[in-house]
């Protein structure tokens, strides 16, 4: 992916100016962010996926959305006069306020990449947000062929069954050591003109540690309805840290009749968030 030449490195006041900027214009909607070097990234991910025309010593940012972000971000955007499609209105809710950060970062000629986003030209996404997430210290990945091994040697029998077609059939997931599953990965902020090579790696904490539990991870996510919501309560999680009920209700519906179908509850909810 072709961006800018890297121009010059930050100072640590800088840097903690640029991490003041993004919690500023990021949490208040519900979105957390994490710091990255593009070498880290590049170096979990094939060569289709790396930024190789940036320096590795840039500065990003891994950006995710918490469970209050629906309530927080979301609504405000669709009943706020912002929402120009509504058949793709979570979507149009995070690029705006990813702008308003990127925005704001104009002075280190930000650009961000949504987990939605495809590279130009191609069908492959723009970045790969689970190893981004992983290496940015801000989630595990737990990758289905590390487990596999690991349950091997450990003599552990998988869940879902022991072909070889079973198994290259199984995706990972990441969990967060606050969140557990009730996050998701939405972006990547770099800095295009900025490197930060000072910056310290902080390892992703592994939370959920014996084999057994990490293969009830894959299973839930992989082999049970998704819906049902249980993967993300592998790790016990504080109830206002969860999605509410009409966040849930609204991933459960097929997107092209969210809005429709929802309009009337999140408007009330909406309404009633701001008389609080």
């Amino acid at each position: 992916m072709k961006l800018e030449n890297v121009t010059r490195e930050i100072t640590s006041a800088e840097f903690h100016s640029v991490q003041s900027i993004l919690k500023e214009s990021l949490e208040p909607f519900g979105f957390e962010s994490t710091p990255l070097l593009v070498k880290w990234y590049n170096d979990q991910v094939a060569d289709k996926f790396k930024f190789s025309a940036i320096d590795e010593n840039s500065l990003a940012f891994c950006v995710v959305s918490v469970g209050w972000m629906f309530e927080k971000g979301f609504l405000p955007f669709v009943f706020g006069n912002e929402c120009r499609n509504p058949r793709n209105a979570l979507d149009e809710s995070i690029e705006f306020y990813l702008n308003g950060a990127s925005s704001a970062l104009k002075d280190f000629n930000a650009v961000h990449y949504k987990d939605s986003d495809m590279a130009p030209g191609t069908r492959r996404p723009a970045f790969l947000a689970q190893p981004a997430a992983h290496v940015s210290g801000t989630a595990f990945y737990y990758h289905p062929s590390e487990i596999i091994t690991a349950a091997t040697d450990e003599g552990v029998p998988l869940p879902w069954g022991d072909s070889s077609e079973s198994k290259s059939g199984v995706f990972g997931v990441s969990i967060h050591p606050k969140y557990g599953g009730w996050f998701a990965v939405r972006a990547l902020i770099i800095l295009r003109n900025v490197v930060f090579p000072e910056l310290p790696f902080n390892p992703p904490v592994d939370i959920v540690q014996s084999t057994h539990d990490k293969l009830r991870l894959l299973h839930e996510f992989n082999f049970n309805n998704w819906k049902n919501w249980k993967y993300r309560d592998i790790i016990p999680v504080e109830p206002e840290m969860k999605y509410s009920k009409l966040q849930r209700k609204y991933f459960e519906t097929e997107p092209k009749l969210r809005l429709e179908t929802l309009q009337t509850e999140m408007y009330q909810e909406f309404v009633k968030l701001q008389k609080q």
